[in-house]
Protein backbone atom coordinates (compact mmCIF):
# COMPACT_ATOMS: atom_id res chain seq x y z
CA UNK A 1 0.00 0.00 0.00
CA UNK A 2 2.97 2.29 -0.52
CA UNK A 3 1.09 4.46 -3.07
CA UNK A 4 -2.14 4.78 -1.14
CA UNK A 5 -3.30 8.43 -1.13
CA UNK A 6 -6.99 8.65 -0.28
CA UNK A 7 -8.00 5.03 0.00
CA UNK A 8 -9.55 3.79 3.22
CA UNK A 9 -10.52 0.61 5.06
CA UNK A 10 -8.05 -1.53 3.09
CA UNK A 11 -6.14 -4.57 4.35
CA UNK A 12 -2.91 -5.64 2.66
CA UNK A 13 -0.77 -8.55 3.85
CA UNK A 14 2.24 -9.74 1.80
CA UNK A 15 5.00 -8.32 -0.39
CA UNK A 16 3.63 -5.65 -2.74
CA UNK A 17 0.04 -6.47 -1.85
CA UNK A 18 -2.15 -3.55 -3.01
CA UNK A 19 1.14 -1.83 -3.80
CA UNK A 20 -0.05 0.51 -6.55
CA UNK A 21 -3.48 1.34 -5.15
CA UNK A 22 -3.94 5.03 -4.46
CA UNK A 23 -7.69 5.63 -4.08
CA UNK A 24 -9.25 2.22 -3.51
CA UNK A 25 -11.32 1.43 -0.44
CA UNK A 26 -12.69 -1.60 1.42
CA UNK A 27 -10.28 -4.00 -0.31
CA UNK A 28 -8.55 -7.05 1.18
CA UNK A 29 -5.33 -8.27 -0.44
CA UNK A 30 -3.48 -11.20 1.12
CA UNK A 31 -0.47 -12.72 -0.61
CA UNK A 32 2.54 -11.63 -2.61
CA UNK A 33 1.52 -9.06 -5.26
CA UNK A 34 -2.17 -9.61 -4.56
CA UNK A 35 -4.00 -6.73 -6.33
CA UNK A 36 -0.52 -5.44 -7.13
CA UNK A 37 -1.31 -3.18 -10.11
CA UNK A 38 -4.83 -2.12 -9.15
CA UNK A 39 -4.25 1.62 -9.28
CA UNK A 40 -7.62 3.30 -9.62
CA UNK A 41 -10.84 3.39 -7.60
CA UNK A 42 -11.14 -0.27 -6.61
CA UNK A 43 -13.88 -1.01 -4.12
CA UNK A 44 -14.93 -4.02 -2.10
CA UNK A 45 -12.51 -6.54 -3.63
CA UNK A 46 -11.03 -9.56 -1.85
CA UNK A 47 -7.88 -11.17 -3.26
CA UNK A 48 -6.16 -14.05 -1.47
CA UNK A 49 -3.15 -15.74 -3.06
CA UNK A 50 0.02 -14.87 -4.92
CA UNK A 51 -0.80 -12.42 -7.73
CA UNK A 52 -4.49 -12.92 -7.13
CA UNK A 53 -6.31 -10.17 -9.04
CA UNK A 54 -2.94 -8.63 -9.84
CA UNK A 55 -3.98 -6.60 -12.89
CA UNK A 56 -1.62 -4.55 -15.07
CA UNK A 57 -3.33 -1.23 -15.76
CA UNK A 58 -5.74 1.36 -14.45
CA UNK A 59 -9.35 0.28 -13.90
CA UNK A 60 -12.12 0.57 -11.37
CA UNK A 61 -12.78 -3.01 -10.29
CA UNK A 62 -15.45 -3.61 -7.72
CA UNK A 63 -16.83 -6.36 -5.51
CA UNK A 64 -14.67 -9.16 -6.92
CA UNK A 65 -13.47 -12.18 -4.94
CA UNK A 66 -10.31 -13.98 -6.05
CA UNK A 67 -8.91 -16.87 -4.00
CA UNK A 68 -5.95 -18.84 -5.32
CA UNK A 69 -2.70 -18.39 -7.19
CA UNK A 70 -3.26 -15.85 -10.01
CA UNK A 71 -7.03 -16.14 -9.62
CA UNK A 72 -8.77 -13.38 -11.61
CA UNK A 73 -5.23 -12.39 -12.54
CA UNK A 74 -5.99 -10.04 -15.45
CA UNK A 75 -8.82 -7.99 -13.98
CA UNK A 76 -8.21 -4.35 -14.84
CA UNK A 77 -6.05 -4.82 -17.92
CA UNK A 78 -7.90 -1.99 -19.67
CA UNK A 79 -9.65 1.26 -19.00
CA UNK A 80 -12.85 -0.65 -18.26
CA UNK A 81 -13.79 -2.28 -15.00
CA UNK A 82 -14.67 -5.81 -13.94
CA UNK A 83 -17.12 -6.44 -11.16
CA UNK A 84 -19.03 -9.01 -9.13
CA UNK A 85 -16.77 -11.88 -10.21
CA UNK A 86 -15.88 -14.83 -7.98
CA UNK A 87 -12.81 -16.93 -8.76
CA UNK A 88 -11.81 -19.78 -6.46
CA UNK A 89 -8.85 -21.88 -7.58
CA UNK A 90 -5.45 -21.40 -9.15
CA UNK A 91 -5.73 -19.35 -12.36
CA UNK A 92 -9.52 -19.40 -12.19
CA UNK A 93 -10.91 -16.64 -14.44
CA UNK A 94 -7.29 -15.92 -15.32
CA UNK A 95 -7.98 -14.03 -18.55
CA UNK A 96 -11.05 -12.13 -17.48
CA UNK A 97 -10.40 -8.42 -18.02
CA UNK A 98 -13.73 -6.63 -18.12
CA UNK A 99 -16.31 -9.39 -17.64
CA UNK A 100 -18.90 -9.16 -14.89
CA UNK A 101 -20.97 -11.61 -12.84
CA UNK A 102 -18.77 -14.63 -13.53
CA UNK A 103 -18.32 -17.47 -11.04
CA UNK A 104 -15.54 -20.03 -11.30
CA UNK A 105 -14.69 -22.82 -8.87
CA UNK A 106 -11.73 -25.07 -9.56
CA UNK A 107 -8.20 -24.78 -10.81
CA UNK A 108 -8.28 -23.18 -14.26
CA UNK A 109 -12.07 -22.88 -14.19
CA UNK A 110 -13.33 -20.24 -16.68
CA UNK A 111 -9.67 -19.63 -17.55
CA UNK A 112 -10.46 -18.22 -21.01
CA UNK A 113 -13.67 -16.37 -20.18
CA UNK A 114 -13.52 -12.68 -21.10
CA UNK A 115 -17.26 -12.06 -21.24
CA UNK A 116 -19.91 -12.01 -18.53
CA UNK A 117 -22.46 -14.22 -16.76
CA UNK A 118 -20.49 -17.47 -16.92
CA UNK A 119 -20.35 -20.18 -14.27
CA UNK A 120 -17.60 -22.82 -14.40
CA UNK A 121 -17.33 -25.63 -11.86
CA UNK A 122 -14.50 -28.15 -12.05
CA UNK A 123 -10.86 -28.37 -13.08
CA UNK A 124 -10.28 -26.52 -16.37
CA UNK A 125 -14.02 -26.32 -16.95
CA UNK A 126 -15.37 -23.71 -19.33
CA UNK A 127 -15.27 -22.64 -22.98
CA UNK A 128 -12.18 -22.71 -25.16
CA UNK A 129 -9.97 -19.69 -25.76
CA UNK A 130 -11.44 -17.21 -28.23
CA UNK A 131 -14.76 -19.04 -28.58
CA UNK A 132 -18.03 -17.12 -28.81
CA UNK A 133 -19.14 -18.71 -25.56
CA UNK A 134 -16.09 -17.25 -23.80
CA UNK A 135 -16.65 -13.73 -25.12
CA UNK A 136 -20.42 -13.17 -25.07
CA UNK A 137 -22.61 -11.95 -22.20
CA UNK A 138 -25.17 -14.77 -22.26
CA UNK A 139 -25.72 -16.90 -19.17
CA UNK A 140 -23.83 -20.16 -19.54
CA UNK A 141 -22.97 -22.86 -17.01
CA UNK A 142 -20.17 -25.40 -17.46
CA UNK A 143 -19.92 -28.25 -14.96
CA UNK A 144 -17.03 -30.70 -15.11
CA UNK A 145 -13.90 -30.64 -17.21
CA UNK A 146 -13.75 -31.28 -20.94
CA UNK A 147 -15.96 -34.24 -21.79
CA UNK A 148 -14.26 -37.54 -22.63
CA UNK A 149 -17.39 -38.51 -24.59
CA UNK A 150 -17.33 -36.03 -27.45
CA UNK A 151 -14.74 -33.35 -26.62
CA UNK A 152 -17.43 -30.93 -25.45
CA UNK A 153 -16.50 -27.89 -23.32
CA UNK A 154 -17.80 -29.64 -20.19
CA UNK A 155 -19.65 -32.74 -19.08
CA UNK A 156 -22.77 -30.62 -18.53
CA UNK A 157 -23.62 -27.30 -20.18
CA UNK A 158 -26.59 -25.03 -19.54
CA UNK A 159 -27.14 -22.19 -22.01
CA UNK A 160 -29.59 -19.35 -21.41
CA UNK A 161 -29.13 -17.72 -24.78
CA UNK A 162 -31.09 -15.03 -26.61
CA UNK A 163 -30.22 -16.56 -29.97
CA UNK A 164 -28.88 -19.92 -31.08
CA UNK A 165 -26.23 -22.09 -29.50
CA UNK A 166 -24.29 -23.54 -32.42
CA UNK A 167 -21.70 -26.22 -33.00
CA UNK A 168 -22.83 -28.59 -30.28
CA UNK A 169 -21.16 -31.90 -31.04
CA UNK A 170 -22.84 -35.24 -30.51
CA UNK A 171 -21.33 -38.65 -31.12
CA UNK A 172 -23.03 -41.99 -31.62
CA UNK A 173 -25.83 -41.07 -34.03
CA UNK A 174 -25.88 -41.17 -37.78
CA UNK A 175 -22.67 -41.35 -39.75
CA UNK A 176 -19.90 -39.82 -37.69
CA UNK A 177 -20.22 -36.80 -35.46
CA UNK A 178 -23.17 -34.53 -36.09
CA UNK A 179 -23.37 -30.77 -35.44
CA UNK A 180 -26.49 -29.53 -33.69
CA UNK A 181 -28.02 -26.17 -32.87
CA UNK A 182 -29.85 -25.41 -29.63
CA UNK A 183 -32.46 -22.71 -29.96
CA UNK A 184 -32.21 -20.24 -27.08
CA UNK A 185 -32.20 -21.94 -23.66
CA UNK A 186 -30.89 -25.50 -23.68
CA UNK A 187 -29.08 -28.16 -21.67
CA UNK A 188 -26.29 -30.23 -23.21
CA UNK A 189 -25.10 -33.47 -21.62
CA UNK A 190 -21.83 -34.50 -23.23
CA UNK A 191 -22.21 -38.15 -22.29
CA UNK A 192 -24.82 -40.72 -21.36
CA UNK A 193 -27.81 -39.73 -19.23
CA UNK A 194 -29.47 -42.13 -16.81
CA UNK A 195 -32.72 -41.07 -15.15
CA UNK A 196 -34.02 -42.99 -12.15
CA UNK A 197 -37.47 -41.74 -11.25
CA UNK A 198 -40.33 -39.78 -12.74
CA UNK A 199 -39.92 -37.32 -15.59
CA UNK A 200 -42.09 -34.20 -15.72
CA UNK A 201 -42.32 -32.01 -18.78
CA UNK A 202 -44.06 -28.76 -19.65
CA UNK A 203 -43.93 -27.04 -23.02
CA UNK A 204 -45.21 -23.72 -21.74
CA UNK A 205 -48.66 -24.10 -23.29
CA UNK A 206 -50.32 -26.75 -21.13
CA UNK A 207 -50.51 -27.67 -17.49
CA UNK A 208 -47.82 -29.88 -16.05
CA UNK A 209 -48.28 -33.43 -17.24
CA UNK A 210 -49.25 -36.26 -14.95
CA UNK A 211 -46.50 -38.18 -13.13
CA UNK A 212 -44.53 -40.16 -15.65
CA UNK A 213 -46.10 -38.41 -18.65
CA UNK A 214 -44.00 -36.80 -21.33
CA UNK A 215 -45.24 -34.44 -24.01
CA UNK A 216 -42.82 -34.18 -26.89
CA UNK A 217 -43.47 -31.31 -29.29
CA UNK A 218 -42.04 -31.18 -32.78
CA UNK A 219 -38.63 -29.59 -33.04
CA UNK A 220 -35.69 -30.11 -35.30
CA UNK A 221 -33.79 -33.18 -34.16
CA UNK A 222 -30.46 -32.06 -35.58
CA UNK A 223 -30.66 -33.76 -38.95
CA UNK A 224 -32.62 -30.98 -40.68
CA UNK A 225 -35.94 -32.85 -40.64
CA UNK A 226 -38.95 -31.62 -38.73
CA UNK A 227 -39.76 -33.98 -35.85
CA UNK A 228 -43.47 -34.02 -35.16
CA UNK A 229 -44.30 -35.19 -31.66
CA UNK A 230 -47.42 -36.18 -29.79
CA UNK A 231 -48.61 -36.56 -26.26
CA UNK A 232 -47.65 -39.75 -24.47
CA UNK A 233 -50.27 -40.54 -21.85
CA UNK A 234 -49.02 -43.82 -20.43
CA UNK A 235 -47.20 -43.90 -17.09
CA UNK A 236 -43.80 -44.04 -18.68
CA UNK A 237 -40.50 -44.34 -16.83
CA UNK A 238 -38.48 -43.20 -19.82
CA UNK A 239 -39.27 -42.22 -23.39
CA UNK A 240 -36.70 -41.34 -25.98
CA UNK A 241 -36.99 -40.34 -29.62
CA UNK A 242 -34.51 -40.97 -32.37
CA UNK A 243 -36.13 -40.46 -35.73
CA UNK A 244 -37.48 -37.62 -37.82
CA UNK A 245 -41.12 -38.01 -36.79
CA UNK A 246 -40.68 -38.11 -33.03
CA UNK A 247 -41.48 -41.83 -33.06
CA UNK A 248 -40.97 -43.62 -29.78
CA UNK A 249 -38.22 -46.15 -30.32
CA UNK A 250 -37.91 -47.23 -26.72
CA UNK A 251 -40.61 -47.10 -24.11
CA UNK A 252 -41.25 -48.66 -20.71
CA UNK A 253 -44.69 -48.31 -19.19
CA UNK A 254 -46.50 -49.52 -16.10
CA UNK A 255 -48.67 -52.55 -16.79
CA UNK A 256 -49.64 -53.80 -13.34
CA UNK A 257 -53.27 -54.96 -13.21
CA UNK A 258 -53.69 -53.06 -9.96
CA UNK A 259 -53.25 -49.81 -11.87
CA UNK A 260 -55.87 -50.54 -14.52
CA UNK A 261 -59.61 -50.71 -15.10
CA UNK A 262 -59.60 -53.79 -17.34
CA UNK A 263 -62.34 -53.90 -19.99
CA UNK A 264 -63.35 -56.44 -22.62
CA UNK A 265 -60.91 -58.51 -24.66
CA UNK A 266 -59.52 -56.81 -27.74
CA UNK A 267 -60.07 -59.11 -30.69
CA UNK A 268 -58.52 -57.03 -33.46
CA UNK A 269 -56.33 -59.40 -35.40
CA UNK A 270 -55.56 -60.94 -38.75
CA UNK A 271 -58.49 -59.40 -40.62
CA UNK A 272 -57.28 -55.88 -39.80
CA UNK A 273 -53.59 -56.62 -40.21
CA UNK A 274 -54.29 -57.88 -43.74
CA UNK A 275 -55.75 -54.48 -44.64
CA UNK A 276 -52.56 -52.58 -43.82
CA UNK A 277 -50.08 -51.58 -46.49
CA UNK A 278 -46.39 -51.17 -45.68
CA UNK A 279 -44.28 -48.68 -47.63
CA UNK A 280 -40.66 -47.66 -48.05
CA UNK A 281 -40.28 -43.89 -47.66
CA UNK A 282 -38.05 -40.94 -46.74
CA UNK A 283 -39.01 -37.72 -44.99
CA UNK A 284 -39.24 -34.68 -47.26
CA UNK A 285 -37.13 -32.50 -44.96
CA UNK A 286 -34.48 -35.16 -44.39
CA UNK A 287 -31.46 -33.94 -46.33
CA UNK A 288 -29.71 -37.30 -45.82
CA UNK A 289 -32.65 -39.19 -47.37
CA UNK A 290 -32.45 -41.94 -44.79
CA UNK A 291 -34.79 -44.81 -45.81
CA UNK A 292 -37.63 -45.87 -43.51
CA UNK A 293 -40.29 -48.57 -43.52
CA UNK A 294 -43.78 -48.13 -42.12
CA UNK A 295 -47.45 -47.38 -42.62
CA UNK A 296 -49.15 -44.13 -43.64
CA UNK A 297 -51.26 -42.48 -40.95
CA UNK A 298 -54.19 -41.84 -43.31
CA UNK A 299 -54.29 -45.55 -44.25
CA UNK A 300 -53.92 -46.69 -40.66
CA UNK A 301 -56.76 -44.40 -39.58
CA UNK A 302 -59.21 -46.36 -41.73
CA UNK A 303 -58.32 -49.62 -39.99
CA UNK A 304 -57.32 -48.49 -36.48
CA UNK A 305 -59.00 -45.09 -35.99
CA UNK A 306 -57.94 -44.81 -32.34
CA UNK A 307 -54.29 -45.26 -33.29
CA UNK A 308 -54.14 -41.95 -35.16
CA UNK A 309 -54.20 -38.47 -33.64
CA UNK A 310 -53.84 -35.00 -35.09
CA UNK A 311 -51.15 -32.83 -33.51
CA UNK A 312 -51.37 -29.10 -32.87
CA UNK A 313 -49.39 -28.58 -36.05
CA UNK A 314 -52.10 -30.35 -38.06
CA UNK A 315 -50.03 -33.42 -38.93
CA UNK A 316 -51.21 -36.93 -38.11
CA UNK A 317 -49.27 -39.07 -35.66
CA UNK A 318 -49.63 -42.74 -34.86
CA UNK A 319 -49.19 -45.06 -31.92
CA UNK A 320 -47.80 -48.50 -32.58
CA UNK A 321 -49.53 -50.50 -29.84
CA UNK A 322 -52.80 -50.98 -31.77
CA UNK A 323 -50.93 -52.72 -34.58
CA UNK A 324 -48.59 -54.53 -32.20
CA UNK A 325 -51.33 -56.21 -30.18
CA UNK A 326 -53.37 -56.89 -33.31
CA UNK A 327 -50.32 -58.75 -34.62
CA UNK A 328 -50.29 -60.80 -31.40
CA UNK A 329 -53.96 -61.68 -31.93
CA UNK A 330 -53.23 -62.44 -35.58
CA UNK A 331 -50.44 -64.80 -34.57
CA UNK A 332 -52.86 -66.54 -32.21
CA UNK A 333 -55.41 -66.85 -35.02
CA UNK A 334 -52.81 -68.27 -37.38
CA UNK A 335 -51.62 -70.64 -34.67
CA UNK A 336 -55.18 -71.88 -34.15
CA UNK A 337 -55.58 -72.39 -37.89
CA UNK A 338 -52.26 -74.19 -38.13
CA UNK A 339 -53.18 -76.39 -35.17
CA UNK A 340 -56.53 -77.22 -36.80
CA UNK A 341 -54.81 -77.98 -40.11
CA UNK A 342 -52.26 -80.16 -38.35
CA UNK A 343 -55.08 -82.08 -36.65
CA UNK A 344 -56.96 -82.42 -39.93
CA UNK A 345 -53.77 -83.51 -41.66
CA UNK A 346 -53.16 -86.14 -38.98
CA UNK A 347 -56.72 -87.42 -39.34
CA UNK A 348 -56.31 -87.58 -43.11
CA UNK A 349 -53.06 -89.49 -42.68
CA UNK A 350 -54.85 -92.01 -40.47
CA UNK A 351 -57.65 -92.28 -43.02
CA UNK A 352 -55.17 -92.80 -45.86
CA UNK A 353 -53.39 -95.44 -43.79
CA UNK A 354 -56.68 -97.20 -43.12
CA UNK A 355 -57.62 -97.08 -46.81
CA UNK A 356 -54.20 -98.45 -47.74
CA UNK A 357 -54.62 -101.32 -45.27
CA UNK A 358 -58.14 -102.05 -46.58
CA UNK A 359 -56.83 -102.00 -50.15
CA UNK A 360 -54.06 -104.40 -49.16
CA UNK A 361 -56.56 -106.85 -47.65
CA UNK A 362 -58.82 -106.59 -50.69
CA UNK A 363 -55.86 -107.21 -52.97
CA UNK A 364 -54.94 -110.33 -50.97
CA UNK A 365 -58.51 -111.67 -51.21
CA UNK A 366 -58.58 -110.97 -54.93
CA UNK A 367 -55.35 -112.90 -55.42
CA UNK A 368 -56.80 -115.90 -53.54
CA UNK A 369 -59.96 -115.90 -55.68
CA UNK A 370 -57.93 -115.76 -58.88
CA UNK A 371 -55.81 -118.70 -57.66
CA UNK A 372 -58.90 -120.89 -57.06
CA UNK A 373 -60.26 -120.24 -60.54
CA UNK A 374 -57.09 -121.56 -62.07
Amino acid sequence: MQHNDTGSYNIAIGDYALSASNTGSNNIAIGREAMYFQTNINTGNTAVGTQAMAGTAKASNYYNTAIGYQALHSAGNSSYSAGHNTAVGAEALYNNITGNYNTSIGSGACRYVTGSNKTCIGYNSGPASGSDWAKDIEERIFIGGRSKFNNGPAVLEVHNDSGTVRNVRATGRGKGDQTYEIKKTGVVVNGNLFVKGMIFFNDGTDDWSNPGTIKYNGKNDGYGAQAYGREITQNADLIYYSDYAGKVVHQRQDSDRRLKYVGKDNNDGLAKIKQLKVFNYVYKKDTTKTPHVGVIAQDLQKVFPHAVQKGKDGFLTIRMEDMFYAVINAIKELDAKITALQKENQELKQLVKQVQEDNKRLDQRLQKLEAKQK
